[in-house]
């Protein structure tokens, strides 16, 4: 697999040819929310001139093949320099999706009763309102432009949007509970730089890709890392005027029968309704004590991301070693690559969804018993726990 970087003009027009010049690029692809590439470049290669050149007057794009494909479009956000032993340039490009950090809300614009996915992406009025991607695009097109919009299980009682940085209003209306996913589709070289897909996206819960670390699984696991962290078994909501707590299930109680109660809070202004307000504490609530696993998988035998599996597949997860013992369906919630400076990909991370059970019913070798999603199945929602999973591999 070879991969080949273009940079180019704000509308998509060849200015340079990386290849060769760089010395690694990093590709971070995350599920719902911003992707990134990031440059390195030597300060006296004539590419870092030319990147530097056109800060000066436009905002400079790069598009991202792997064999001939576009699999990323991202403008330039930041620079970083240095003049010593490095002498290193390193340039960071994110996704469609960013551009909604630079755009503000209209003021005073209040949606009451309205699908999720409709208030971020909808190409027509949303009750008496632009989406908040028209809003994006009212004054001055961002490059990024609606795609396929689908409804969604929730709908927002009220919601006050006023002058607000519209990706946060959109990042934080996809974590609540059967809020909608986010999907940046990168666009060839032209004006639009990518267009963005909402709604339930991310829904197959059947794995076709297995990770494996000990005896009886795949085998395809060098090494693994295991951390656990407290539950949140109840949380408070503060709304403008209003306040919700998360509902209380048979599934919390009995949690908190051996657990204990766990309290948290969050603070959202915007939400003016006691059921937006539980809706977003729901999404928060983690039953039991959460484990996160990182692990190196066989790069002789492991999977190839973008190839074999993409952001917000469900992969199957197992690992036996005394103590540690995970099996379960998890979600692939975030894509690391690095591209050496011929162009081959080296380090590779991946971060996924895994359920509680590792704590509250531990997975058993051999056994009937299995660490599921317990309180976040594999659903659009935001799950409980993460997964981080990371590894290094060469191909050529």
């Amino acid at each position: 697999m070879a991969w080949n970087f273009v940079l180019a003009s704000s509308g998509g027009v060849t200015i340079d040819i990386l290849d060769g010049s760089y010395k690694q690029v990093q590709l971070e692809y995350q599920r719902s929310d911003i992707s990134r590439a990031i440059v390195q470049l030597d300060v006296d290669d004539d590419r870092a001139l030319t990147l530097i050149t056109q800060v000066a007057g436009a905002t400079p794009r790069l598009y991202c093949y792997r064999d001939g494909v576009l699999k990323f479009a991202g403008f330039l956000t930041s620079i970083e320099q240095t003049a010593d032993n490095e002498a290193q340039l390193t340039a960071t490009f994110e996704d469609g999706l960013a551009l909604l950090r630079y755009r503000i809300s209209q003021a005073d614009v209040e949606y009451y009763s309205e699908n999720s996915a409709s208030i971020i992406g909808s190409t027509g009025t949303v009750g008496s309102f632009p989406s908040l991607l028209s809003q994006a695009n009212a004054s001055t097109t961002t490059g990024l432009t609606a795609g396929t919009i689908t409804a969604t299980t929730v709908t927002l009682d009220s919601l006050l949007i006023s002058r607000e940085v519209i990706l946060d209003r959109v990042l934080e209306i996809s974590k609540m509970t059967g809020g909608p996913d986010l999907r940046v589709n990168p666009q060839a070289q032209g004006s639009t730089l990518a267009t963005l897909d909402v709604g339930p996206l991310y829904t197959s819960t059947t794995p076709t890709i297995s990770f494996g670390y000990g005896p009886g699984t795949a085998v395809n696991v060098l090494s693994v890392a295991q951390q656990i962290t407290p539950p949140q078994t109840r949380v408070l909501v503060v709304g403008s005027d209003v306040e919700s707590w998360s509902t209380v299930t048979t599934d919390i109680t009995n949690a908190e029968a051996g657990v204990g109660r766990w309290e948290a809070t969050e603070q959202r202004a915007d939400l003016q309704s006691t059921t937006d307000c539980q809706n977003t504490a729901d999404a928060l609530v983690r039953t039991g004590w959460t484990q996160t696993i990182s692990f190196i998988p066989d790069p002789a035998i492991a999977p190839s991301p973008l190839q074999d599996y993409n952001i917000g597949d469900p992969v199957r997860l197992t690992a036996f070693r005394g103590s540690i013992a995970a099996d379960a369906t998890v979600r692939v919630n975030k894509i690391s690559l690095t591209i050496d400076n011929s162009g081959v990909e080296t380090d590779h991370g991946v971060e996924c969804e895994v359920g509680n059970a590792v704590v509250t019913a531990p997975a058993l070798p051999k056994g009937t018993n299995r660490a599921t999603n317990t309180d976040a199945s594999l659903t659009s929602s935001t799950s409980s726990i993460t997964t981080a999973v990371n590894f290094n591999r060469t191909r050529t």
